[in-house]
């Protein structure tokens, strides 16, 4: 979803009040393949997963933008990393 795509402030570009293309072929998957089918209560939405905060950047434009959520999932990857190779010296 996106608002205004000239916006000047990061709340105007921001506010979901436009569904992307994208966003509706995903939508109609969802219902098909989870809704329909009654697996939606087995789905989590994660809040770290759209945590839209910005992490640095303006959010506006062709200006590069990270949000909280590509640090946290970078933060998650190395955890992962660390967990693998203190088990593989477990190994040794």
């Amino acid at each position: 979803m996106y608002g205004n795509i000239n916006g000047t402030t990061y709340e105007e570009v921001h506010k979901n009040v436009n569904d992307s293309t994208i966003k509706k072929v995903d939508d109609e998957w969802y219902k098909i393949n989870i809704d329909d089918k009654g697996y939606s209560n087995y789905v989590v939405d994660a809040i770290y997963c759209n945590d839209r905060s910005v992490y640095s950047g303006t959010g506006i434009g062709t200006s590069t933008t990270y949000y909280v959520s590509y640090i946290i999932k970078k933060i998650l990857h190395l955890c992962v990393i660390r967990k693998m190779i203190n088990l593989l010296y477990l190994m040794i």
